[in-house]
């Protein structure tokens, strides 16, 4: 991403912005970069974490999720994030230099494999958690069942990492 913004990255960007807002300050319009047509890199000089804040953030969006790390962090932890669409689960994120694969195997075994591209990947998998009942909302409107449906949630699993011979390189993982 160590390249000049383009048209094309404004293009891509303008309506995924709007996913960015508090907790994030200083998004720097300027370096926002196109990843691919539905995700975009937007660095931000703060991050409001509830608990303080902190700086020099990277953060990737494709205008619904939004997942933030320090810049210094990418090398060993990348940025990434995760999200449930009906019966499919995405991951898209960032990822060092050296990363040529980025492998995903779902709690119940399935694999998938993407390569990076300019330090990026996104993929699905077509599998959610399985979805459980949860209580109606308590509003004077709703006339429907007192349980429904829970959101879909994304699927888990482990993520690796595969340097250009195939071996597992990162990320590193909290102890």
């Amino acid at each position: 991403m160590r390249r000049e913004q383009t048209a094309a990255d404004r293009a891509v960007a303008t309506p995924l912005l709007t996913a960015l807002g508090h907790p994030l300050g200083g998004v720097q319009l300027d370096t926002v970069r196109a990843l691919s047509q539905r995700w975009i890199l937007a660095p931000a000089e703060l991050l409001d974490t509830g608990r303080g804040t902190t700086s020099d953030q990277l953060c990737i969006t494709n205008g619904e999720a939004v997942a933030c790390s320090k810049a210094a962090d990418v090398d060993t932890t990348g940025v990434g994030v995760s999200a449930a669409y009906a019966d499919t689960t995405v991951l898209a994120g960032l990822v060092p230099d050296r990363v040529a694969t980025v492998r995903f195997v779902t709690t119940n075994g399935t694999p998938v494999k993407v390569n990076a591209h300019n330090n990026f990947y996104s993929l699905s998998v077509g599998e959610t958690m399985p979805r459980r009942m949860i209580p109606a909302p308590k509003a004077s409107t709703y006339n429907g069942p007192a349980m429904i449906p829970s959101p879909p949630t994304p699927i888990g699993g482990t993520l690796d990492w595969l340097d250009a011979d195939g071996r597992v390189i990162g990320p590193q993982r909290a102890r």
